[in-house]
């Protein structure tokens, strides 16, 4: 049983945050590493085989890909490996505090409530599972993809996608968003937003449009499999984060500085757990206007690096982090001053050419490292 109630105990990092990764973050290969150092991360990959009835550390350490890469597996593999890294860095004293909230980028959410304690592992690992296996049955079901839209404004893109039928999935950043709808309205909605001044169109490896109403048979088969499910009070500091940026909903934890929150209702919506749009977030994340007009995390303002908002002294690491959102979360924390690491397990030239392109943009100290 993976027990992580110990977390609780803790002290809060006011200024730390535990995001956790999603769909895509997937690579055979994933944990033997973990697995074969830390018992504790052992543990969770052993605890995943039995709550699930497959051998899904096999798949994660060894493949094959195909396998791997089919969603029913895709989804708690990438959750046992986000939690067994967890339960690793806190055993090995590499974790010393609780963070001020934790989130996830869309199936990352599940991973941040069972490390806040709002969901046991099992019954985590379980719901992904279940949660892969009917947004697949979607899929099958209406065959739809996704594009990432680069250089466009938010609005402009919804009015393309509103004329073509596709739908806006992800606001990763500014100027990076994911559309997704059928095959023939992301490809209408593409060159469309081409025309209209987008400077990219990257077309994505997904097996359907998710975050759109094509999932809808997926979120409510979710609202029925989450009605056995028994959701705590977390012991961590929780957020729960919609996938498109703005305010956090606060899910029983604090409000970032230490004190208790209210907490936020939670219901189930397009297959994942979000606030309830009728309790208003107390807590905000800083931003600032951008040399380019764009609204981003704060680089510290009037304050300058004595500013608690401010990343600057900070190092974040950035998996995956010379494309696509990685490379847009990396963008984003030097922007915000932080000292970024960008790794890779190929492509070397790649991360290098993004490293040194982040440190002429924003005079950050960027490197790139395998």
């Amino acid at each position: 049983m993976v027990d992580l109630a110990h977390l609780a105990a803790l002290p809060v990092a006011p200024n730390v945050a535990w995001v956790f990764p999603g769909q895509g973050a997937q690579a055979v290969g994933m944990g033997p590493g973990l697995a074969a150092e830390h018992p504790a991360a052992r543990e969770v990959f052993e605890a995943a085989d039995a709550a699930l009835g497959i051998p899904i550390s096999t798949i994660c350490f060894e493949g094959p890909a195909e396998e791997l890469t089919r969603t029913v597996n895709t989804q708690p593999a990438i959750v046992t490996h986000s939690i067994a890294a967890l339960a690793a860095a806190v055993a090995s004293g590499l974790i010393t505090h609780r963070p001020a909230f934790v989130a996830g980028h869309s199936l990352g959410e599940y991973a941040a409530l069972i490390a806040a304690g709002a969901v046991s592992f099992d019954d985590g690992v379980r719901l992904v599972q279940e949660r892969g296996r009917l947004m697949q049955e979607a899929c099958d079901a209406e065959p739809s993809t996704m594009a990432a839209i680069l250089g466009i404004e938010p609005d402009a893109l919804a009015a393309v996608c509103a004329k073509a039928g596709a739908h806006i999935c992800n606001i990763n950043a500014p100027g990076n968003i994911t559309i997704g709808g059928t095959a023939a309205a992301v490809e209408a909605a593409s060159a469309a937003a081409t025309e209209a001044g987008a400077s990219r169109v990257v077309p994505l490896t997904v097996s359907g449009a998710f975050h759109t109403p094509l999932m809808q048979s997926a979120a409510d088969g979710m609202r029925a499999v989450l009605q056995g499910v028994a959701f705590h009070a977390p012991g961590v500091p929780a957020r729960v984060a919609d996938h498109q940026p703005g305010p956090l909903g606060c899910l029983g934890g604090y409000d970032g500085r230490g004190r208790r929150d209210r907490g936020h209702r939670v219901r189930p919506r397009q297959g994942a757990l979000r606030p309830h749009p009728s309790d208003r977030p107390r807590c905000r994340l800083p931003q600032h206007r951008d040399r380019r007009g764009g609204t981003g995390m704060t680089t510290g303002g009037a304050g300058g690096t004595d500013d608690p908002r401010s990343l600057k002294g900070k190092t974040a690491i950035v998996t995956g982090g010379g494309r696509g959102i990685g490379r847009a979360i990396a963008t984003e924390l030097a922007r915000a001053g932080a000292n970024v690491i960008i790794t890779y397990r190929e492509n070397q030239s790649l991360a290098d050419a993004v490293a040194r392109d982040l440190q002429g943009q924003w005079h950050a100290d960027v490197r790139a490292m395998q």
